[in-house]
């Protein structure tokens, strides 16, 4: 069941910085109307937009998926994303991680390992998912 992150005051957003005007980052979550919708037996598939105390922010979205996650306590978090995927360089070449572990998601990032646009898009949702979601 599509909803948005501005119905029932479900994500509160704060401004990422003055130059980007109305992106946000995710500062707050609600689960209210996520239960209500989990509790009808629906998927909450949620737009990525929050509120804040002066409108409307543009969230991205792995960000709002993350925040979700921890949230609800989740196990995992899975992405569909328009990008290859994640990789990781060895002496080999260059292979495309299918998966990641809270710990070795945690590693990753601490070796400095996610870059380019990948590091703008999820280094910031996944440091949220290392600490969210309860697997290891």
């Amino acid at each position: 069941m599509g909803i948005s992150g501005a119905d029932g005051g479900t994500l509160q957003a704060t401004a990422v910085s003055a130059e980007l005007g109305r992106v946000g980052h995710v500062s707050e979550v609600s689960l209210g109307l996520v239960e209500a919708v989990l509790d009808e037996g629906f998927i909450p598939v949620t737009a990525s937009v929050g509120t804040g105390k002066d409108g409307f922010y543009n969230v991205n979205a792995d960000e709002v998926a993350s925040a979700v996650a921890e949230a609800l306590g989740a196990d995992k978090l899975v992405c569909l994303t328009d990008m290859d995927g994640l990789y990781e360089e060895t002496e080999g070449g260059r292979s495309t991680l299918s998966h990641l572990s809270k710990a070795e998601a945690r590693d990753l990032l601490a070796a400095g390992g996610v870059a380019g646009e990948c590091s703008r898009r999820s280094a910031p949702s996944a440091r949220r998912w290392t600490a969210a979601c309860a697997g290891s």
